[in-house]
């Protein structure tokens, strides 16, 4: 599998109010993409994008994965944080690691 786009979508987020964080990745392969995974400087993190439409992932069951939740006030220290995605098939092959996505305030 492969995630050839990646990025936030409307992703407006500051240690003191806190936003909306939105992030999207476009998945394709031989077989349909089981999930994609975020990853913090390269271990997995157990959060996973959905495609099942309400994620701001556009459809359900486009290849479109989506992950959106709101952060409240003085809940993201300001600082760096890298993140990575990672995409898995349904015949368990893996992709590699989508690109550093940096939050930064």
């Amino acid at each position: 599998p492969y995630i050839y786009m990646g990025g936030y979508m409307d992703t407006r987020i500051s240690e003191t109010a806190g936003g909306s964080f939105s992030l999207v990745a476009v998945t394709t392969g031989t077989w349909p993409v089981a999930y994609v995974e975020l990853y913090y400087y390269g271990l997995p993190t157990g959060v996973f994008l959905s495609d099942d439409g309400l994620n701001n992932d556009f459809g359900a069951g486009d290849g479109v994965f989506g992950l959106s939740f709101d952060i409240g006030s003085g809940q993201l220290p300001a600082g760096d944080y890298p993140l990575q995605m990672r995409a898995v098939d349904v015949q368990g092959n893996i992709s590699d690691l989508w690109p550093y996505l940096t939050i930064s305030e």
